[in-house]
């Protein structure tokens, strides 16, 4: 998983430990939990993803031609390409918050999180958060800077939710 699914499912782990579980409990339910962190990510520019060789060049000159603007997502361990969304970030939060949930509708309700890079607009993040509020019963959402990984493979302005299914 990446930084943030990691982090998820360490602060399982001291929920767990809390609630007074033993290790092999703990051990347990961590490596069952592992499959189900669900991680996406919406990037605003294909710039980073065509440097890295993970599109062709026609590719990310026709998507920034005609403003579409991936999602990516952790599936088995990969990276990869999910919905298309037309616009920018900020007119499709709103959706990619809901197709997320809607994928995913089963999660621990304890947190979910918002990673985003570095010069990822404020705006984008607050209508991420505003949106997964009003549509989850998520008790914690915390925000969290993205690491090394993404930042390099996705760019500037790329942000993400992450949590863990039941």
């Amino acid at each position: 998983s990446l930084s943030t699914g990691s982090g998820a499912l360490v602060m399982r782990a001291v929920d767990l430990i809390k609630k007074g579980l033993s290790a092999e409990e703990i051990v347990e339910n961590l490596n069952n939990s592992v499959s189900k962190v669900q991680a996406s990510f919406i990037v605003s520019t294909m710039e980073y993803l065509h440097k890295g060789g993970r599109c062709s060049g026609l590719t990310a000159l026709l998507a920034s031609a005609l403003k579409i603007v991936p999602t990516l997502l952790l599936k088995d361990g990969k990276i990869v390409v999910g919905k298309k969304y037309m616009g920018n970030i900020l007119k499709n939060c709103d959706r990619y918050v809901m197709d997320i949930l809607k994928s995913n509708p089963t999660y621990d309700t304890t947190r979910a999180f918002i990673t985003y890079t570095q010069g990822t607009d404020e705006r984008i993040v607050n209508k991420i958060e505003e949106t997964l509020r009003a549509n989850s019963n998520f008790k914690e959402i915390i925000r969290t800077t993205a690491g090394a990984t993404i930042t390099c493979h996705c760019g500037a302005g790329t942000i993400g939710i992450l949590y863990i299914n039941d």
